[in-house]
């Protein structure tokens, strides 16, 4: 087993585990939509802007192109790079929404900051655990629909070690 195919084993057995333990939130609505934790990096030292989060170049209905990374239909973002956002991977639905396992690879990549987007039309929640999770973390965290949460994103980049997960739908 390559390195990668190792990693990517190793971080899906990490999102379930942490799916396990999560608390079953899907009774629960959430109604903030921001959550600002304390501050995280202000400005990125040399050995971060070598792994800066990339750039968000296209947003369109079903598609999301990430620079140097691919286009997919639904995206995780984080310092170093991007893959398909797949909902399966952690039982991820609009309803109870963006769960622990879900952000946990952002997390594995050192992210500071993260934004999750609800989706084009508000759509997607964002289960409780998952803002009690960053919160513990003291992760500054931001939701916003999926076009304002690209804008911010890539505002972020620059200076933050930021990652996103980005839904590109309803």
């Amino acid at each position: 087993m390559s390195f990668r195919s190792e990693y990517h084993y190793l971080a899906a057995e990490l999102r379930r585990s942490l799916l396990i333990t999560a608390f079953a939130c899907h009774e629960l609505s959430l109604t903030p939509l921001f959550c600002a934790m304390p501050n995280a990096l202000t400005s990125l030292s040399a050995n971060e802007r070598e792994r800066r989060s990339p750039r968000i170049t296209t947003l369109a209905w079903g598609r999301i192109e990430v620079e140097g990374v691919g286009k997919f239909k639904d995206a995780k973002v984080f310092p170093g790079g991007a893959r398909e956002w797949d909902w399966n991977e952690t039982g991820t639905a609009h309803e109870p929404g963006i769960q622990p396992a879900d952000v946990a690879e952002l997390l594995d990549h050192g992210a500071t900051t993260i934004v999750l987007s609800q989706g084009r039309l508000k759509r997607l929640h964002v289960c409780p655990q998952t803002l009690r999770l960053l919160e513990e973390r003291r992760v500054r965290t931001h939701v916003l629909p999926t076009a304002e949460a690209v804008e911010l994103y890539n505002q972020l980049r620059d200076r933050e070690q930021v990652a996103g997960l980005f839904h590109t739908t309803c």
